[in-house]
């Protein structure tokens, strides 16, 4: 195989494309010497070609004009072909015509005209997007592409410190749990916690929130505003523990495998639907824990308490959780220069 197409999702938001970075990672791993076209409906998707992961980059609409998207097929003459959209009847059909292995979601077309099929699941957006790859037997975790990323980072995170981050952003007030209460959490965190220090990275719709944070001259804090993606996954790296609201960066976090807190708002929902919903965009494991408002309760009156318990439960036996106001360990660690590990 010589030319790989991959039909990206209709989703323009960063953190869906977040989500799709450890399927382009086994891609990449799996056929280092392979060029991979990137066919997308959204101009969002040359983000693949900006980190690396992919080599061409072909927009088409959105509705219609599959006769273009049959052209360009035709033109890369692929070997392998991947469609991460799941329910596209048409777009199914138009990549069932051409003659090469094609891997999809289980469909009726798919069932048909599809080499590989998988499971069309409601998991995690990232997982959900590797199993595509297991056919082939390439899914890997994509932890070493985030490291090699932050190696490339300038930022300095402090060694001698148990490292926190804090998330506060989010597409919408309803899934922000709000400045305010992680402030609170910060302060909670350096009260059991005093050699902690802790990072918050807010995006372009969050920089009021900047002169907030820093006028907390109580709180050993630094702000990320619109930072890198190195700089992201550095820090998120680096820290005992992620809470963070539903938003991009957090995706960041939880492929890295850093203890995580995800913060969710209730919207009406049965349990179930709310299982569905979290279980696209949390990562359920051993090292995280969600946090789902109470029925009729804003998301910013979840308890600051109910968050730092969460938190507790990750870091216990850590590092960070030997390390409580009093510690006799407490003092030489930081004048030997010793560096944390969480």
């Amino acid at each position: 195989m010589n030319r790989i197409v991959v039909f990206l999702p209709n989703k323009p938001f960063w953190g869906a494309r977040i989500v799709q970075i450890p399927f382009f990672y086994g891609l990449r791993r799996g056929f280092p010497h392979h060029r991979i076209h990137v066919f997308s409906p959204v101009t969002e998707g040359r983000m693949f070609l900006d980190i690396g992961l992919a080599d061409r980059f072909f927009q088409f609409p959105k509705k219609g004009h599959f006769t273009r998207i049959v052209g360009a097929l035709r033109d890369v003459k692929p070997d392998l072909v991947f469609n991460l959209q799941h329910e596209s009847e048409r777009l199914n059909l138009v990549i069932s015509l051409i003659p090469c292995t094609k891997i999809g979601y289980r469909h009726p077309i798919t069932a048909a005209g599809f080499t590989h099929v998988v499971s069309n699941t409601e998991n995690y957006r990232a997982d959900h997007y590797l199993d595509l790859l297991a056919p082939l037997g390439l899914r890997r975790p994509a932890r070493p592409y985030f490291e090699a990323m932050a190696e490339r980072s300038e930022l300095r995170v402090p060694g001698d410190r148990a490292v926190f981050t804090m998330i506060p952003a989010g597409d919408g007030d309803y899934k922000k749990w709000g400045v305010e209460n992680y402030l609170s959490l910060v302060d909670r965190i350096e009260g059991e916690i005093p050699c902690s220090v802790s990072y918050f990275v807010l995006g372009p719709e969050e920089q009021a929130y900047e002169p907030v944070i820093m006028s907390r001259s109580h709180l050993n804090l630094n702000v990320l505003s619109c930072a890198s993606m190195a700089d992201i996954a550095k820090v998120c790296l680096a820290s005992c523990c992620v809470v963070s609201n539903d938003c991009g960066p957090s995706h960041i976090a939880q492929l890295c495998g850093t203890p995580y807190v995800g913060i969710f708002a209730h919207l009406d929902e049965t349990p179930e639907e709310i299982d569905a919903r979290v279980g696209r965009w949390f990562r359920y494991g051993d090292k995280s824990r969600p946090i789902v408002a109470e029925k009729d309760q804003p998301i910013t009156g979840i308890p600051v308490d109910r968050v730092w318990d969460a938190v507790q439960s990750l870091i216990a036996g850590t590092a960070a959780s030997k390390a409580r106001h009093g510690s006799s360990s407490l003092k030489g660690r930081e004048q030997r220069g010793e560096r944390w590990a969480c």
